[in-house]
């Protein structure tokens, strides 16, 4: 019962996959007795095998754990980029210096025509809707790439490495679309009836939303596998994701920039 005191004892089937796929039956001596009752197989040299096999596995099941959290690293670090960019549209009252910055002309007649109120209710929509969009996008194509990022391995390279450029590359191009969309989509926005219309910007709530937590079993068993081996594989890790922590601090200062000049 639990809290009383004993030990436990573990057994494995002649059936199990371990002993299957390892050839541990082979093991077995040619006069092994087998008990009556219980079918107990006690053999030093077997349960020697048994545990040397079972720390053989743990530790390969421990290097795919390593890889998988290798590649998901990033884009964990890009996720929070985009939940902390998603908190300032939210809760920022500066949502609308990036439209006035941007389209200072259509912004001012807005303004002379709406509460300043409506029109940071609508821009902050208009925000919310591409950065959802597009960042559902990004994780589509990240899905795309490491789907078949292990075949770089065949031309001498290191997925790992590769996997994270076309990350980062992908994550900078998000960026750069949701501002061109977000731009183009104020331009757009009219006003009847002394009210905001965003029907011509083309939004529009999708009927379903992507997650913004990343499952650390990015991987396949299987394609885990085959990225393990590469002796320099975890080190090589190390060299993109730090750089994504001063991300959101560039994007910030080079908009301070564009507003002084």
């Amino acid at each position: 019962r639990q809290g009383d005191p004993g030990s436990s004892r573990f057994f494995i089937s002649l059936e199990d996959d371990l002993f299957v796929k390892y050839k541990l039956k082979e093991l077995l001596p040619s006069n092994y007795s087998i008990d009556g009752q219980s079918g107990e197989i006690d053999d030093p040299f077997v349960r020697r095998e048994v545990s040397r096999v079972q720390r053989i596995v743990d530790g390969q099941n421990l290097e795919i754990k390593k890889t998988l959290t290798t590649y998901s690293h990033l884009v964990e670090q890009q996720r929070k980029i985009v939940f902390q960019e998603r908190n300032e549209i939210l809760f920022d009252d500066s949502v609308l210096d990036f439209y006035e910055s941007e389209s200072p002309g259509h912004f001012k007649q807005l303004v002379s025509k709406v509460r300043r109120t409506q029109l940071e209710a609508a821009c902050r929509r208009i925000s919310l809707h591409f950065l959802d969009k597009f960042w559902s996008g990004h994780l589509a194509e990240i899905a795309d790439i490491r789907e078949g990022v292990h075949l770089v391995r065949l031309g001498g390279e290191r997925p790992v490495l590769v996997f994270q450029k076309l990350a980062i590359d992908s994550f900078d191009k998000l960026q750069k679309n949701i501002e061109a969309e977000m731009i183009r989509s104020f331009n757009l926005i009219k006003v009847k009836d002394n009210r905001i219309d965003l029907d011509d910007a083309g939004l529009k709530a999708p009927s379903s939303t992507w997650t913004y937590f990343i499952n650390d079993n990015t991987f396949e068993d299987m394609l885990g596998l085959e990225f393990i081996g590469n002796a320099g594989l975890q080190v090589g890790a190390g060299i993109w994701w730090p750089l994504m922590l001063f991300y959101p601090l560039v994007r910030k200062l080079c908009r301070k920039s564009k507003r002084q000049s």
